[in-house]
This record gives C-alpha cells, sequence and structure tokens, in this order.
C-alpha cells in the first residue's frame, strides 16, 4: 500500500509540474507516464525524475524538487537504483550555489551505499560519484583528502574497465599534488592520465594533458621539456575537430618567452593566442598582455588591457583578481601624475574591499559548517567502528564453530556465506568512512583558522594548531582535550567573552562576533564564529572557528584615515585656487579698463596706455608667480611655515600691487608700519591676508579724498598688532556680525561699483586662525572701518 502511495505522489507530481511549462512535455516522458502505471517500473521513474533534475534549464528550485522525487523512488521501490547518481547531483548543484555545507551533507548521504555492489552499472555511478566527491573537497582546499578520494576513485574505475574516468582521476591527483606545491608528483600523474588517453586517441584529450605536463616542467625548471610537450599540444591540437585549446599553448610559449626576457617572442605568442574564441575573457591572456606592456613601459596601452581585465574579473564574479588590478592601476596613475583618477580608484579599492570582506565572512561561515559536518562524522565513525569490531568477534567465533562443526547442514553454511557477503559490504564501507575521517583532521590541523570542538558537557574534544597557538600567545596557557574548555582560562576578560558566545550559541544555534585585544603595543581583530553540532536530532556539542582578520582590519583603517587626509587636502586646494581666481581678477580687470580707455581715447596717447597696460599685467604676472608657487608647495593641505621678516617691506609690496586701483580712485594708501618692526608667521600667508583686507578698504573709501592707513604697535615683548583703518562708509553692527559669523558668502559693491566674491575674508580668518589670531573689526555706519589682528614677534617666538 505505501508502494502504491509513493508511486501516485510522483506520477501526481510529475503531471503537475508538468503542465506548468510547455518545455516539460516532451513525448519520451509522455510515453514513460502511460507504461508506467503500476508498480513494473519504478527504476524508469527515478531515472526520469533524475534526468529532469539535471536540465539547466529549469528553475533549480524545480531541479531539486525532481530530485527528491528520484530519490524517494530509489530508497523505497528499487533497490537503490540510481541512489549514488542522485546524491552526486545533488552535491554538485549545492556546491555550484556556493552551498558547501548541504553539498557535504548530501555526499555524506551517499556514502552509506559504496560498495554495495559489484556490477558494472554500480562501478561506473560509484567512481564518478567519486570524482563529485573529490572535486567537492577540492575547492574548499582540502588537498590532501581530495586526493585520497580520487586515488579510490581511480581503482574504482580501473576495477570497472574504464579508462576514461581512470585518467579523469590520475589528472585530478596531479592537481592536488600542484595545489599542495609537489611539481614532481603532479608530472607523475599527469603522465599517467596521458599514457591513459594516448590508447583512447582522443585529441582533444591528448591535448589537454600535455598542456598540464608542460606548465609542470616549467615549474621544475625544464623549459627545453616544457617546450618539447607544447609542440606535442600544438600538433594534437591541430588534428582534433576542437581548437579550445590554441589560447593554452600560446600563453605557455609567451610564459617560456618571458622567462627568457624575449619579449618580441612573448609578444608574438600573445598575438597567434588572440585567434582562441573569446582572449578577451581569458585571464591568463590578459595577465600576460598586462606583463608585456609593463615589462616595456608602455602605460596607455597597459591602461587598456589593465580595464579589460577588470571588465572581465567583474563579469565572472572574481573579487580579488579585481582588486589586484585595481590597485595596479591606481599605482600606474599615480606614477603619470594623475593623482585625481589615483584618488578615485583608491575610493573604489576601499568599496570593493568592505564588499570582499563581507563575501569572505559568508564563506567562512560556509567552511565551518563543512567542518563540523567533518567532526560529526567523526563522531558517527567511532560509533561504527565499535559496531563493527563487536560484529568482527562475533564473525570469528562463528568462523570457528563453522570450522569445527564442518558436518553442519547446507541451510546453515548458506545462511553463513551470506552474514558473510553482508559484512564484507559493512567493513568496506568503515574502511572508507574511517580514511575520511583522518584525513578531515589533518585538514583541520593544516587550516590557518583556529578550530575547537565542545561536547555537550562543555570539555574540550578537539582542537588543531591554529587554535592552541591562539590560547597559548593570548591566553597564556595550553588547551587540553578531555577537560573542561571554560575551566582552563585563566584571564577574566577572555573567560567572560567564551562565556557570553557559548551562552549565545545555546540560545540561538549559532553566534558571530568581532574580538580585539591588545598584546606586544598592536591591537589584534579576531572573527569567532560558533555553531551547534546536531547528530540525529540532538545537541552533541559545539564547534568554534577563530579567524585571524588583523591584516585587513588595519588595511580597512588605513585605508579610512587615507580617505580623510585626501578630503581635507582637497578642500585647502579649492579654498587655495579660489584664492588664486580672487586675486588675479583685479589685475586683469584693471588691464581691461586700460585696454578700453586706449581704444577710446587719443590715439596720441596710445603708447603710454600701452606703458601703464604693460605695467599692470607684469605686477599681475608676479602675483601670479608668487601665489602659484605657495600653493604648489601645498600639495598636502595647507601648511604654514613660520619665518622672521621686516612687516613694513611686505605691506610696501601689497600697496604697489594695488597700485591701479589707487591711482584709479586718487586715494590715499600710507604704510605706517615701524620699518623696524619684525613679525614671526608665514609670509606668503600674511601677503594674502593684507592683500584682501587692504583692498577691501580701497574698495569702500570715496574718490579722491579717502584715505587707507596701515598701522602697528607693539602689544608686548611677544605680541605685535598690525591694523588697517580706512575714512570709507563702514558698517553697522549686523553687518559686522554677519562678515565675521556667517557661513553664507557675501559680496558688494565697492564705491564705484566694483565687484568681489564675498570669499576673501573668509579664507583670511582661516589663515589667522592657523596662525594662532583672530580677525577683529571696529567700525561705525559713515565713520570708516578697522580691522586688526595680532602676530608674534621673534621674541614671542623664542618663548614658543
Amino acid at each position: 500500500m505505501k508502494a502504491l502511495s509513493i508511486l501516485f505522489f510522483s506520477t501526481l507530481s510529475f503531471s503537475l509540474l508538468s503542465s506548468g511549462s510547455t518545455f516539460y512535455q516532451q513525448a519520451s516522458l509522455i510515453e514513460l507516464r502511460q507504461e508506467c502505471d503500476s508498480l513494473k517500473c519504478p527504476e524508469r521513474y527515478t531515472y526520469a525524475y533524475r534526468l529532469l533534475a539535471e536540465d539547466l534549464q529549469l528553475p533549480l528550485k524545480d531541479r531539486f524538487k525532481y530530485l527528491e522525487i528520484s530519490e524517494k523512488i530509489s530508497l523505497e521501490l528499487t533497490d537503490f537504483h540510481e541512489i549514488l547518481s542522485i546524491y552526486a547531483q545533488a552535491g554538485r548543484m549545492y556546491r555550484d550555489q556556493g552551498q558547501f555545507a548541504a553539498s557535504m551533507e548530501a555526499f555524506s548521504k551517499g556514502i552509506h551505499y559504496l560498495g554495495y555492489k559489484n556490477n558494472t552499472d554500480w562501478l561506473h555511478n560509484e567512481g564518478w560519484f567519486l570524482v563529485g566527491y573529490g572535486n567537492l573537497l577540492f575547492q574548499v582546499k582540502l588537498f590532501e583528502d581530495a586526493q585520497d578520494i580520487f586515488r579510490n576513485c581511480a581503482l574504482v574505475m580501473e576495477k570497472n574497465r574504464d579508462d576514461y574516468g581512470e585518467a579523469v582521476a590520475y589528472n585530478n591527483i596531479g592537481l592536488c599534488y600542484s595545489q599542495l606545491g609537489r611539481p614532481d608528483s603532479a608530472l607523475f600523474y599527469f603522465n599517467k592520465a596521458y599514457e591513459l588517453r594516448l590508447g583512447l586517441n582522443d585529441k582533444f584529450l591528448l591535448t589537454h594533458s600535455l598542456l598540464y605536463i608542460s606548465q609542470m616542467y616549467r615549474e621544475l625548471g625544464n623549459g627545453a621539456r616544457a617546450d618539447s610537450a607544447l609542440e606535442k599540444a600544438a600538433f594534437y591540437n591541430d588534428l582534433s575537430t576542437e581548437f579550445e585549446f590554441i589560447g593554452d599553448i600560446h600563453c605557455q610559449w609567451a610564459e617560456i618567452a618571458f622567462d627568457h626576457d624575449d619579449l618580441i617572442s612573448a609578444s608574438y605568442h600573445l598575438s597567434k593566442a588572440k585567434e582562441m574564441s573569446s582572449p578577451f575573457k581569458d585571464f591568463n591572456w590578459l595577465n600576460l598582455k598586462i606583463r608585456l606592456f609593463t615589462e616595456l613601459r608602455l602605460e596607455d596601452s597597459l591602461l587598456v588591457y589593465i580595464d579589460s581585465a577588470i571588465s572581465t574579473a567583474q563579469k565572472f564574479g572574481n573579487l580579488d583578481r579585481e582588486l589586484s588590478l585595481l590597485y595596479q592601476k591606481e599605482n600606474l596613475y599615480r606614477k603619470k601624475g594623475q593623482i585625481k583618477k589615483a584618488d578615485s580608484i583608491l575610493v573604489r579599492i576601499a568599496a570593493l574591499s568592505q564588499k570582499l570582506l563581507i563575501i569572505k565572512d559568508t564563506v567562512q561561515k560556509d567552511l565551518m559548517e563543512v567542518q563540523g559536518e567533518f567532526i560529526v562524522n567523526r563522531s558517527r565513525l567511532q560509533n561504527l567502528e565499535a559496531s563493527n569490531k563487536e560484529k568482527e568477534r562475533i564473525i570469528a567465533s562463528q568462523n570457528t564453530t563453522i570450522i569445527l562443526v564442518t558436518i553442519m547442514a547446507l541451510i546453515l553454511l548458506s545462511a553463513f556465506i551470506l552474514y558473510y557477503r553482508i559484512n564484507n559490504r559493512v567493513r568496506k564501507l568503515s574502511k572508507n568512512l574511517r580514511i575520511i575521517n583522518e584525513r578531515s583532521r589533518l585538514a583541520a590541523e593544516q587550516m590557518t583558522s583556529g578550530i575547537i570542538a565542545l561536547d555537550a558537557n562543555g570539555d574540550l574534544i578537539f582542537s588543531n594548531q591554529a587554535a592552541r597557538d591562539h590560547f597559548r600567545y593570548f591566553g597564556n596557557f595550553d588547551l587540553e582535550e578531555s577537560k573542561n574548555f571554560l575551566s582552563q582560562i585563566n584571564q577574566e576578560a577572555m573567560l567572560e567573552d567564551w562565556q557570553l558566545r557559548i551562552q549565545e550559541v545555546q540560545q540561538k544555534k549559532s553566534f558571530q562576533n568581532m574580538s580585539s585585544r591588545l598584546k606586544d603595543e598592536r591591537k589584534f581583530y579576531h572573527l569567532v564564529s560558533l555553531r551547534e553540532m546536531i547528530s540525529e536530532g540532538q545537541m552533541v556539542g559545539t564547534v568554534a572557528v577563530i579567524t585571524d582578520v588583523t591584516n585587513s582590519q588595519e588595511r580597512s583603517l588605513e585605508l579610512s584615515r587615507k580617505t580623510q587626509a585626501l578630503e581635507i587636502a582637497n578642500s585647502a586646494k579649492e579654498k587655495m585656487l579660489s584664492l588664486l581666481a580672487h586675486d588675479l581678477k583685479e589685475g586683469v580687470v584693471s588691464s581691461l579698463e586700460l585696454a578700453k580707455l586706449s581704444l577710446d581715447g587719443d590715439p596720441k596717447e596710445h603708447n603710454s596706455n600701452l606703458q601703464l597696460i604693460y605695467e599692470s599685467l607684469a605686477r599681475t604676472k608676479t602675483l601670479l608667480f608668487k601665489t602659484l608657487d605657495w600653493v604648489k608647495h601645498q600639495s598636502n593641505g595647507l601648511e604654514l611655515q613660520r619665518n622672521k621678516f621686516f612687516i613694513a617691506r611686505l605691506v610696501n609690496d601689497v600697496i604697489k600691487e594695488k597700485e591701479d586701483i589707487i591711482k584709479q580712485k586718487s586715494v590715499e594708501c600710507l604704510n605706517q608700519v615701524d620699518q623696524d618692526l619684525q613679525a614671526v608667521a608665514d609670509p606668503n600667508a600674511l601677503r594674502v591676508i593684507l592683500r584682501n583686507l587692504i583692498g577691501n578698504a580701497i574698495k569702500f573709501v570715496e574718490p579722491k579724498v579717502g584715505r587707507v592707513q596701515i598701522q602697528s604697535r607693539r602689544i608686548n615683548s611677544a605680541k605685535i598688532e598690525i591694523a588697517i583703518v580706512d575714512n570709507g562708509r563702514g558698517m553697522t553692527p549686523v553687518q559686522i556680525a554677519n562678515l565675521l559669523g556667517g557661513e553664507k558668502l557675501n559680496s558688494t559693491k565697492g564705491t564705484i561699483g566694483e565687484e568681489g566674491t564675498g570669499m576673501g575674508l573668509h579664507f583670511c580668518q582661516d589663515l589667522l586662525f592657523k596662525m594662532g589670531s583672530t580677525l577683529q573689526v571696529e567700525s561705525s555706519l559713515n565713520l570708516g572701518t578697522v580691522f586688526y589682528f595680532s602676530l608674534d614677534c621673534p621674541q614671542g617666538a623664542a618663548k614658543q
């Protein structure tokens, strides 16, 4: 009855899902539904649903639903038909989505069925199941574990006489050794795969193997053999109907040319490699082009290929490569002196670094779940081994009894043979699980993140080397297994942190936080993630992963500091450039007025007017050069100097700069500063202040009767005061308050219509503030204005 309900459910599900889209209305599947209305062919239903789950055009949710139905039929209506392929496919689908823990769980289910049968179809499925499981371990960088799985896979493929699958297994073993930094061992297995593929006479696969062989010879320093292997690869590639590897072949030749500093040959091979289908999507080709133009120092071409590589990295979601290329591009812009572009790239780098840190944290969580699954499997293995030992003891006793009682009935002998076969399958499964457990522990020992596992009572049951080093350095104690973890912590602050974390994970099932500790005058940051271990629905312990994120945290803080410094520097530069425009305006306007006067006046006076224009432009040029020279030395923001100088001389220079407007308005501008009076300040900054204040005073006095006086007095032995006094129109108290305290820039026309920007006094206030002084003002309407401020004199500077 149960079997009938399962078949009815699967048929109904197929009907409902297939009715939603015409894509599912395939003739072969409709015929299958018509043929499988009974229990006669559940195997065909299992296979059909699994094939539907392989269809990449279907929504992922529907594919998992079909796989679930296929699993249910296989387990309850067949003798585990297609079960290994079902779990392998589920593992691959989860792995492709980056859900490594779920992928591990799917493969763990399939492990229980290894060795269940010994026929060709079962061995075929078993071999490719191991390929998928090994690929998962390879992807999460458990290369030692993956290597052992591929070895078992090669044995299964050899037993099943599947040369193609055996070559794949050997090739994957070679990749594991390559990642472990053992090119000699990797070369051995790549050669084994190549020998098997020679027998298959598949030119495409032979080219594939020879590329790996060439790469290993290069890593071993044997350039001649690497070149020979590439020659063979090119030969087989020409014979193949597929030319997929033409780009890889020429890229490797280009790398050999780079090793011999032969840039011409490297350039030739890279141009040949461009014949591949999509060269600008191939990271290896783009990297070599970047290397070529770096060596040739062709910066414009280098920027083009860096941008192409960045675009490719963005399309494939390779954030690490994109970040590396952005750093390279930022350095290149700085060398070219394009600071603004370099700064904009630096902002992108900061944002991408933050995004990358978040992604890596997410991946870390998945890896923690995978590690937790390893530890749970280890606990299951221990129970299974204990059970197997008891069974082996019983079998040994039974075997002894059977030998002594040779005259037992044929029925008992048949029962023993059946029992013996079942036991062999159990022992094979136990051996496979024990291998996985041992490799899991070894992989955990080699991880850079610290890992500890606690049982339900809080006793430490596992810690890797990174965890032991962490607690020895920061807690001054050595971890001991089989002892209560919290009781081993002897530092109060550390104990409180771990008590809080364990309480949180008991309430929320998982917990993560960032901790910081000061050690040896450096602040260390650690990301601590905890998760419950669940076995058969029960909490059996807790696993914690401690990841040192000090370097990434320091880089983020450094980027933040640099960004803030750049903003301050840019703000100062904007003010100085605005000041430059403000100061140059007067000279340009004066020259234009003189030119207009020359055009409208008596031709006989042209020469004298030209002389006046020349003198005005000469003063403007001098002002421009002085201001530019000062701005040039402020590349890191506004930094004032403290030099000793005579104030009266500086005032004379400023009055000379204002000579045109003084003559135009026929006003007096008197330098009444003591000729022997000295100040300690930045003369360039003071020149800017005096130029603005004297210019404003001239602007607001009446023509012909106006008078501007620059006066000085000694406040005490350490301070002097400079005042700019005029008899102009003056200001009301409200105008004074708006002028000195308002944030809005206000500009008022002068007595003959002179226009301004309103920014001069604001900048003067900023400069005086940086000198340790303030701008003061006294004024009455129609009675004139006095602007004054204090400066250090040489005696005061000595005391400071």
